[in-house]
């Protein structure tokens, strides 16, 4: 039994303008060209947010908080936050006593991310 398979002849019409645009992301508002994607205008905003999203999953935790946008034309479309490792600096006072101590301590640790 030989196979009888259907052959399927076809010629491309012709190309048509589309609107494409360059999604770019800016990691700490730096740009990362290697992450830039082109898609459609329709389902920009969308990729948009599923690349910012999968680039937070997939980064490993920072000291420092890291801000993940992605862009369009110099416009921010999409953005995430990756939260920076925290260090408990408050673990080694009781809770119960000295909380006066404990603000200090955490107060410091903010002052010094800046």
């Amino acid at each position: 039994a030989e196979y009888m398979g259907a052959s399927f002849n076809y010629e491309p019409a012709d190309y048509a303008p589309s609107e494409i645009v360059k999604i770019s992301l800016l990691l700490n508002k730096e740009p990362c060209e290697q992450l830039s994607v082109i898609c459609h205008t329709t389902k920009c905003r969308q990729l948009a947010r599923d690349l910012c999203l999968k680039v937070k999953d997939n980064l490993p935790r920072q000291i420092m908080q890291v801000d993940i946008q992605a862009t369009v034309d110099d416009r921010i479309i999409a953005r995430e936050t990756k939260k920076p490792l925290k260090k408990d600096v408050a673990a080694k006072v009781k809770s119960g006593r000295d909380k006066l101590r404990k603000m200090k301590l955490i107060r410091e640790q903010i002052e010094g991310k800046k």
